[in-house]
C-alpha cells in the first residue's frame, strides 16, 4: 500500500496547479451540493439557488461523494491513475470543507476498485467498496488508515447506512444481492437475493424498508429489512442508479442512467405505500445520482451525459433548474 501522505501530497500539488478553484471562495449557504466529476478528477461545490461555487481538483477520477455528519469532511472516492497510465489506484480523498477554501487533508490508498463510500453515523470511520475484492473497505478517519475488510457479495457497488446507523446495506451487483452488515461488529449478518445487476440502495427513514435499484431488469426492488422478503417490485425508467427516499418515506426517487448508446433522461417517482402510478420527471441525458436536501424538499440529480446537476421540488415533481458541472458527474450528496 503506498504511503497515504504521499497520495496526499500528491493530491494537493495537483490542486495548485489547477489553480484551486475555478470561481473563488465558497460561501455556503444553508444547503451546499457536491458533485463527483469523474470525467476531470474534480468535485464541484453548488448552491441550489446561486448554481456553481467551485471546482476542486483532487487527484483522482471520483465516482462518488458523501459528506461526515458534522458537515466538515467531504469524502470522495475514485481511481488515482499513475506513470502514463500504467498504474492505477483505488484512493480515498479527504477534503475539509468547514471553510471557506476547501483544502485536502489526506488522500489514502483503500482499495483496487472502490465504488461508493459513506461515512458512519458517529463520522469515525469511512466504509468504501471494492468491486475487485468482493469487499467493503473499513478506513479509521483519525488514524487516516485501513482497518478493516469485510467480505460481500460478488462486485459490490453501492452501499448506505440505515437511519439509525446500525446496519449498511451493499449492493452486490454481480451476485443479485444486497449484503447486510452490522457496523458495531462489522459482520455480513445476511444476504437477500434481490435481482439482477443492484447498483444501489437506499433505506425508507423509519429504516423498515430497503430500496434497490435493478439495473438489469428496470426495476426497483421494495424490501422488508425484518424478514429480507421482498414486497414488490415496480417498473421503472431504463438502466436505474441511484435512489433515495423522500423525507417522508411515502416516495422513492430513481435515477434513469439508461446505456451510452441511449441514455435515459429521467428521474422516477415511485409511491411506496402501495401500488400506483409512477411519476416521470425529465433531468438531463444520463440521470445517475441522487441526493436530498437536510430539509427534504429538494432532490438533486447528476445527469452524467448532459454534464449537469438538476434541481427538483419533490413536493411538485418539478425541476426548478439545472447548473452545468465538471465531466460526467456521478456521485452526488447535499448538506
Amino acid at each position: 500500500m503506498r504511503h497515504p501522505s504521499r497520495l496526499a501530497r500528491r493530491a494537493r500539488c495537483a490542486l495548485v496547479a489547477a489553480g484551486v478553484f475555478l470561481f473563488g471562495s465558497v460561501a455556503l449557504g444553508a444547503t451546499t451540493i457536491y458533485t463527483a466529476d469523474e470525467g476531470q478528477g474534480t468535485v464541484s461545490v453548488f448552491d441550489p439557488d446561486r448554481g456553481p461555487l467551485a471546482t476542486i481538483p483532487i487527484g483522482i477520477s471520483p465516482h462518488n461523494v458523501d459528506v461526515t455528519p458534522d458537515g466538515r469532511l467531504l469524502l470522495a472516492v475514485g481511481v488515482a491513475t499513475h506513470a502514463g497510465g500504467a498504474h492505477r489506484e483505488g484512493t480515498l480523498v479527504l477534503l475539509d470543507v468547514a471553510g471557506d477554501k476547501p483544502a485536502i487533508q489526506a488522500a489514502i490508498a483503500v482499495a483496487q476498485h472502490p465504488a461508493h463510500v459513506v461515512p458512519s453515523a458517529d463520522g469515525k470511520r469511512a466504509f468504501v467498496t471494492d468491486a475487485a475484492a468482493d469487499a467493503v473497505v473499513v478506513v479509521d478517519l483519525d488514524t487516516r488508515a485501513v482497518v478493516e475488510r469485510v467480505s460481500v457479495g460478488s462486485y459490490p457497488h453501492g452501499l448506505r447506512l440505515s437511519p439509525d446507523g446500525r446496519t449498511l446495506a451493499v449492493a452486490n451487483m454481480k451476485g443479485g444481492s444486497v449484503s447486510i452488515i452490522d457496523t458495531a461488529t462489522l459482520a455480513e449478518r445476511r444476504r437477500i437475493a434481490v435481482g439482477r445487476k443492484p447498483v444501489q440502495v437506499g433505506f425508507t427513514p423509519d429504516g423498515q424498508r430497503l430500496l434497490v435499484s435493478l439495473n438489469g431488469e428496470d426495476r426497483l426492488a421494495i424490501v422488508d429489512i425484518a424478514t429480507g422478503r421482498i414486497i414488490r417490485k415496480v417498473r421503472v425508467g431504463r438502466g436505474p442508479i441511484q435512489v433515495f427516499a423522500t423525507a417522508d418515506g411515502k416516495s422513492a426517487l430513481v435515477a434513469n442512467q439508461g446505456t451510452a448508446q441511449r441514455p435515459d433522461n429521467r428521474v422516477c417517482l415511485v409511491p411506496l405505500d402501495r401500488p400506483a402510478a409512477v411519476q416521470h420527471i425529465v433531468t438531463g441525458a444520463g440521470a445517475h445520482g441522487v441526493a436530498v436536501s437536510p430539509d427534504g424538499k429538494l432532490a438533486f440529480i447528476t445527469n452524467t451525459v448532459a454534464n449537469t446537476v438538476s434541481v427538483i421540488d419533490v413536493a411538485s415533481a418539478t425541476v426548478l433548474r439545472s447548473w452545468p458541472t465538471g465531466k460526467a458527474p456521478n456521485g452526488v450528496i447535499a448538506r
